[in-house]
This record gives C-alpha cells, sequence and structure tokens, in this order.
C-alpha cells in the first residue's frame, strides 16, 4: 500500500520520518509535507517538466540571485494549462484578499501596461485601496502580474498558429515572403497592435476571467 502521492514522493527528502503501512520510514521533506495540506497546489507546466506547485508559496518565495539554473528549472511556461490555474487560484484567493482590506467589490477589469505597471479603471471605487493592499502584498501583485504576462505569451501564440503552420508547409522561397507579407502586422515595429490586448475581468467578488480582446482565453 502506498502511504504517499506521487508528487510528494518525488520531491527532496530531508525532514521528518514517519512510519509506513509495511513498518519502514517514510521520510518527508517541509516542502512536500506542505504540498500535502495545501490548498493552492496545481500542476504546472515549468522549465524542468510538469510539477506540483503550490502557488501561495511559489509567489512568496524567491530562487536566490546566485542560482539561475534553479530559477529557469522552476520558471512558469507560457501554456494554457498554467493560465487556467493561475485563473483558478485567483479566484480562490482574490475574494479573501478583497476582504481582509474592506473592499467590497473588485474591480471590473485589471491590466498592465508595457512596462509591467498595474492599471486600473479611472472610475473604479477603490482604485486607492486596492493598489495600497497590493503594495503591501507584492505576492499578490506577483500573481496576478504574471497571470497577465503569461495570458499575453500565450494569446501571441495562438494567434500567431496559422503563420508558423504556413511557414512549415512552404516549399520555396518565394511561398515563405508571400506568407510574410501576408502576417506582416505581426512582424513589424507596430507589431504589438496586432496581438490580442489581455484584460484580468473580475466578478464583483473577485473570481477571475482572463480574457483576450474580449474572449475568455481558457
Amino acid at each position: 500500500m502506498t502511504t504517499q502521492n506521487s508528487a510528494a514522493n518525488s520531491l527532496p527528502q530531508v525532514a521528518s520520518t514517519y512510519p509506513s503501512a509495511r513498518g519502514s520510514d517514510v521520510t518527508l521533506s517541509d516542502e512536500a509535507k506542505a504540498l500535502q495540506t495545501s490548498t493552492a497546489v496545481y500542476r504546472m507546466d515549468t522549465g524542468s517538466g510538469t510539477k506540483q506547485i503550490d502557488l501561495d508559496r511559489y509567489f512568496i518565495q524567491s530562487s536566490p540571485v546566485n542560482d539561475l539554473a534553479s530559477g529557469a528549472a522552476n520558471l512558469l511556461l507560457p501554456s494554457s494549462n498554467n493560465v487556467l490555474a493561475l485563473q483558478e487560484h485567483i479566484s480562490s484567493v482574490f475574494p479573501g484578499f478583497l476582504t481582509k482590506y474592506g473592499i467590497s467589490k473588485a474591480p471590473q477589469t485589471m491590466l498592465f501596461d508595457n512596462q509591467g505597471t498595474l492599471v486600473l479603471p479611472n472610475d473604479y471605487a477603490y482604485k486607492e485601496e486596492l493598489t495600497a493592499a497590493l503594495e503591501q502584498h507584492p505576492d499578490m501583485l506577483k500573481t496576478l502580474k504574471t497571470a497577465h504576462a503569461l495570458s499575453s505569451h500565450v494569446a501571441g501564440i495562438q494567434a500567431t498558429a496559422p503563420m508558423r503552420e504556413a511557414l512549415a508547409q512552404a516549399n520555396s522561397q518565394a511561398e515563405v515572403d508571400i506568407i510574410l507579407e501576408n502576417f506582416s502586422a505581426y512582424l513589424g515595429d507596430n507589431r504589438a497592435q496586432a496581438y490580442p490586448e489581455i484584460s484580468l475581468q473580475f466578478s464583483a467578488k473577485g473570481e477571475l476571467t482572463i480574457t483576450a480582446d474580449g474572449q475568455s482565453l481558457v
């Protein structure tokens, strides 16, 4: 009989010991024990494959600046799976975050500009309060910003898929030139305008839907 799930077994074994059903010792790290009890664990696509990640801990912890390899291995990839997981995670934690700071209504939309600066609607009644709350909790701001950034990459990948497929089937340079001309909007200096606009859309309570040009992305 297996006493621990596969996600826990794949993690480093360095901490407390527990007796198994067969009498042998099973050692769990603090990270593995946290994964077993957390409600924020999702299967995420990372630089080193699919992993079970506690998103609450992920956005609080930071990789040491001298451990670039570890940071790259844990980097979240731009995938529909990751966008969906972040959407679900934010929907589960953002309502409580708003309540904690006495914010009775979420913004209808939330954007991040090209410099990564938060943009809230000018007529949002709690604009100052939410901005201040996010400044006090950079982990929540980082979660929202990451959801927006990964969604932008995913939408871009989806938008340019026809171009890549056409290029893969091209049989001559002439065909390649025609394809590139047809999709020139994605390649020029103003290409950012051709890509879908990503918006974090919230219900009044704070549940999230991520949209690209007004349509649900995942």
